[in-house]
Parts: C-alpha cells; sequence; structure tokens
C-alpha cells in the first residue's frame, strides 16, 4: 500500500537551549502564561524598560508563530536586551567560580516583571504590635508592593498552608521586643497579610537555603542546600473570597542553583503542556500537580 501526504507541522515548538540556557527558557515560558504579557502590546519608545517589553512581544509572536528558529533567536534577543537594561541574568561569585554561574529563574522573573511594570503586582501589609499582655502598647504598619510572593516551605504541606502561615501571626525575639521603662520588655508580634492581590499572583516556594559549616582552615563557609519537601499544588485555590485557577508551575531538579534542569508547565485552553526548552508535551493535570509537589 502506497499513502502520500505532507507532514504535519507539530502544534507547537519551545525554544533551543543554547547552553545552560533551561533557567531562561522555563523562565519565559511562564511569563508567556500571563495574561497580562498575551495583551502586550510593542510600543515604539527607545527607553530601556519599554525596549524589553518590545522584545518580549516580538518573543511572544514568534513563539506563537511555532517557528523554533524564530523564536530561539528572539528568546535570545530579549536575553541581551534584559542584560542591557541591567538585568543580571547569570550571578558569578569570586569564590564559586569553579562551581558555575548561579542561575535562578525566581529572582530573573522578579526582575523582569519589575522592568515590566505589569499589572500583577501584590501588595503585602506588614504590622508589628507590642503588648504587655493585656493591651496594644504600640503598632506600626509598613507596605510593600512586590511581583513574586516567595513562601518558606519548611514544614509546609500544602502551598495553601504556606500562604497561611505566611500570613498568620509571628512571634518577634531579640531586638524586636520593645521596652517601655527600664528593664521591662513587651512580647512583639508581626502578621504580613497580602492586600490588593491582582487577577495574576505568582509565588515562589523557597527551596534553596544555606548551611553554615566551618572548613578543615578554619574559615567558615556557607553550602547551598535543596529542600526536597513535598508541598501539594492545589488546581484552585481561595484568596480572600477570590477564586484562583493554577495557570503555570516552574518546576526544577537538583541540588542547587548552580546544576540541574528547569523546565515549565502551561495550561492553554483546557490542556497542559510541558516546556522542556525545544519539546513540548501534552501532560494531564495529575502529572503536572504530582511534579509540582517534588520541584514547583
Amino acid at each position: 500500500v502506497l499513502l502520500s501526504g505532507k507532514a504535519l507541522k507539530p502544534e507547537r515548538r519551545g525554544i533551543q537551549n543554547l547552553g545552560n540556557t533551561c533557567f531562561f527558557n522555563a523562565t519565559i515560558q511562564m511569563l508567556l502564561s500571563m495574561p497580562e504579557v498575551q495583551r502586550l502590546e510593542e510600543l515604539s519608545d527607545t527607553t530601556s524598560d519599554l525596549a524589553v517589553r518590545n522584545s518580549l512581544v516580538r518573543l511572544r509572536d514568534a513563539v506563537k508563530s511555532k517557528d523554533i528558529e524564530a523564536s530561539t533567536k528572539q528568546a535570545m534577543n530579549f536575553r541581551e536586551t534584559c542584560i542591557r537594561a541591567g538585568i543580571n541574568i547569570e550571578k558569578y561569585s569570586a569564590q564559586l567560580d569553579a562551581a558555575g554561574p548561579q542561575q535562578d529563574a525566581n529572582e530573573i522573573l522578579l526582575k523582569i516583571l519589575d522592568s515590566l511594570n505589569l499589572d500583577t503586582s501584590v501588595k503585602l501589609e506588614s504590622t508589628i504590635r507590642y503588648s504587655d499582655g493585656t493591651s496594644d502598647v504600640k503598632s506600626s504598619t509598613q507596605v510593600e508592593t512586590t511581583y513574586i510572593v516567595d513562601l518558606p516551605i519548611k514544614d509546609q504541606e500544602s502551598l495553601k498552608q504556606a500562604i497561611a502561615s505566611f500570613q498568620a501571626p509571628e512571634m518577634l525575639t531579640g531586638d524586636a521586643l520593645y521596652e517601655i521603662s527600664e528593664g521591662q520588655k513587651v512580647d512583639a508580634t508581626k502578621t504580613t497579610k497580602l492586600v490588593e492581590q491582582q487577577s495574576t499572583i505568582t509565588f515562589g516556594l523557597n527551596r534553596f537555603e544555606y548551611e553554615r559549616s566551618t572548613g578543615a582552615d578554619g574559615r567558615v563557609q556557607y553550602d547551598q542546600k535543596k529542600i526536597n519537601d513535598e508541598v501539594t499544588i492545589d488546581q484552585i485555590l481561595t484568596i480572600d473570597d477570590k477564586n484562583y485557577e493554577l495557570t503555570s508551575v516552574l518546576i526544577h531538579q537538583g541540588n542547587t542553583t548552580r546544576s540541574g534542569h528547569y523546565y515549565t508547565y502551561r495550561k492553554e485552553g483546557e490542556q497542559w503542556f510541558q516546556y522542556n526548552d525545544s519539546y513540548v508535551t501534552p501532560v494531564d493535570l495529575r502529572d503536572v500537580l504530582a511534579d509540582a509537589e517534588r520541584g514547583a
């Protein structure tokens, strides 16, 4: 039987890895999952901030064209534009050059979002209350704006629990105690709340920490360690009576930010895809959530 026909063009193409660029490719794919990025338009201006925006728009359109060569070229152009705008893509340490540069997708995503100035920021309101046990002696409130809400995940079983713990009152000690009279101090409690959330919220799970140790020469050193605790990621989260749906997950495999591999899951319509450099694979939501538990 002789059959003839045209080869089917892949529905989606990713971005080629040009040598340890997976962390940047994964960051790009998470950026492209944001509705705010999909709505961006190219503007005629030469300022560095708009240069980053316009380069991202050209990259987004190249990815939509399903042309992997064009996508990879625009990804490298976007990388160079970010560097010219002062975004430090790779960080080198004089003492750790042998271990390679630090390639932290979370930090790069934060800097790019800050440069784009999108409506995806979240306000964090922190209030410190000093109490003598019966009433507040003094209180102070500070508000900061961030594009990524970083959550400690040690001893947290789920993203939902990590968010609740992040906003729970925290007892302060040491210098935070407030002295109301000579030799008499009162308790200090700090509470941080997410306020004025936008339609898109990005959470960062702190999976890295530094352990202090003393070398053979007696010098103190800090070694980076990966936190491999399993954290359940829910498909739907309710935050202050608003329902949020999971749309993207960035995964890290490896023990430090100087080793391993990054890739991203994105939801498009009702289908999830894994964007692993140039390879794009349709996946089931259950597989996304299972992978997210270990590496999000």
